[in-house]
């Protein structure tokens, strides 16, 4: 049976934070950004364990984050020039992996070279920017939120940047 996670934007946050729940309300994980001088970074917590820290330099050519903990250390590069969003998982034990969204960002496939490894799917009319995520894959839990964390922070500054 798939687990259900639900990854909701925190609207009172100075900085950031997305909060992991599941399906029944509970907390899962916690994602806090840091203002770091040169790069956006997050970090992401299981309970009270830090499990993930993501970072991406803020001056670089494409966008890649890096990822370190425990999933080990790896890429998640986006590809340029597309309108969909599209990223690939660099190192580690899933390098290959595919993160694919639509042209609206309100659904995503995870695809590991052995099969689909999670699901995500936004309401059309929310008054919250929320995705339901149903985990396929129970080993790939991690890797599928700290997938669906590097998209919500990648549009967290689009959107920043917009306003600017």
């Amino acid at each position: 049976m798939a687990r259900v996670l639900i990854l909701k934007n925190k609207l009172r946050s100075l900085l950031g934070q997305i909060d992991v729940l599941t399906e029944d309300g509970r907390p899962a994980y916690r994602a806090v950004s840091e203002w770091r001088w040169g790069s956006a970074r997050w970090r992401l917590f299981q309970g009270e364990t830090e499990v993930a820290v993501l970072q991406r330099p803020w001056f670089a050519w494409t966008s890649v984050w890096q990822v370190s903990g425990a999933l080990g250390s790896l890429a998640i590069e986006r590809k340029q020039w597309s309108m969909k969003r599209h990223y690939t998982v660099r190192g580690g034990s899933v390098d290959g992996t595919v993160i694919r969204g639509n042209l609206w960002d309100r659904s995503f496939v995870i695809d590991a070279p052995t099969g689909t490894l999670a699901r995500a799917g936004n309401a059309l009319l929310s008054l919250r920017d929320q995705h339901q995520v149903e985990i396929l894959d129970e080993q790939a839990e991690l890797l599928s939120v700290v997938a669906m964390v590097v998209i919500k922070a990648d549009r967290n500054s689009e959107a920043a940047a917009a306003e600017d």
